[in-house]
């Protein structure tokens, strides 16, 4: 007996740590397709900000897709910024399928409104403060030739800290989430600034000549993304044990 609830443990053990709880950061949606490709036959959709469990054990890696997120620089396409993954085999509902992983994440999605055409994004503060909790918060200042300046430290309990700091040539901020993906990290990017514009129909010039963003990614492990604050970047960079996102804004 004692043998078989040793089993029994070991057996759930395994599927706890291959099932993993995914949310859909789609604004339209996440179809889901009765193969895995784009070309597939749509047999139902996960809504924006709705969950599922997904075994992993089942992901289909040969079946790998990306979709564009952000231009390069100079229309070198070597240079583009996309969402990329595999596509995982899912119930949901009591529909069986593949949905594309590029617009799923671990993390609960921003909360939105839609007014016409736009959409209105919650602010990152408003974001953490409603999905984590906060174990600290410390405030550091320091003088300047022209004002005071501080620099806060947020950490939370599920491995995430945000340092927020001001000074005399512009404003800046970190955040550090540990065991995240690089597809993780531009979702949250893309909804903290608002990078709701490129439409995936639009013609490339006509995207770099109509938008101020644009992206860089230098090496698999690291991204950047210029954009007008007047000036401005965005740096995630994978340390292969946390994601760090660094934002530098000048006045």
């Amino acid at each position: 007996m004692r043998i078989l609830i040793t089993i029994f443990i070991t057996l759930f053990f395994l599927l706890e740590i291959n099932a993993q709880r995914f949310y859909c950061w789609a604004i339209e949606g996440l179809n889901i397709r009765d193969k895995p490709s784009p070309t597939g036959k749509v047999l139902g959709k996960l809504k924006y900000g709705e969950s599922l469990d997904i075994d992993l054990r089942k992901t289909e890696f040969s079946n790998y897709y990306k979709e564009l997120f952000l231009v390069g620089e100079m229309e070198d396409m070597s240079a583009d910024i996309n969402f990329s993954g595999s596509w995982y085999y899912v119930d949901y509902e009591g529909t069986n399928g593949y949905i594309f992983g590029g617009y799923l994440s671990r993390y609960p999605p921003f909360e939105i409104q839609k007014i016409g055409d736009d959409i209105i994004c919650e602010h990152l503060n408003g974001y953490f403060k409603r999905n984590y909790n906060l174990i600290s918060h410390s405030i550091a200042e320091f003088d300047s030739s022209y004002h005071d300046n501080q620099v806060r430290t947020f950490v939370f309990k599920e491995g995430i800290m945000m340092i927020d700091s001001n000074s005399d040539k512009g404003m800046g901020y970190d955040l550090i989430f540990s065991g995240m993906t690089m597809n993780e990290a531009l979702l949250l990017i893309k909804f903290d600034f608002q990078l709701f514009k490129l439409q995936k129909n639009k013609l490339r010039r006509t995207v770099l000549e109509g938008d101020d963003y644009y992206g860089k990614k230098v090496s698999y492990d690291k991204i950047e993304i210029n954009f007008p604050a007047p000036s401005g970047s965005i740096t995630i960079i994978d340390t292969g044990q946390a994601i760090i996102i660094s934002i530098w804004g000048s006045c």
